[in-house]
């Protein structure tokens, strides 16, 4: 019964953190970020343990996150970078036009 308790509370604290119009208004640093407490991504990785995490894998999964390690370089097999994101080819050639929440990133 309590991990029962503990999936509603998970679930609960991930709705009051990200409302829908907060996700819909959603900027880059806000989806994906360095700051191990408060991104978005984070969040659905990290945070969710015990109410469906999807812990594990490549960065990659979430089509563009912020890399930690800034001189780590990507041009092929579908992935991209810059001097701060990685990205999916498939959502664009550079940051600019990788799509959050149906919003083109600056």
């Amino acid at each position: 019964m309590e991990e029962v308790k503990n999936f509603y509370e998970i679930i609960s604290q991930f709705q009051r953190t990200w409302p829908i119009d907060r996700v819909q208004k959603m900027e880059l640093h806000e989806y994906t970020n360095l700051n191990k407490s408060d991104s978005f991504c984070y969040w659905l990785e990290a945070r969710s343990v015990g109410a469906g995490s999807i812990w594990g894998g490549s960065a990659f999964k979430f089509g563009i996150y912020e890399k930690n390690n800034k001189s780590t370089k990507f041009n092929s097999l579908g992935r991209l970078s810059d001097d701060d994101y990685a990205w999916m080819e498939k959502y664009g050639s550079d940051r600019s036009m990788v799509i959050i929440c149906g919003e083109k990133q600056p």
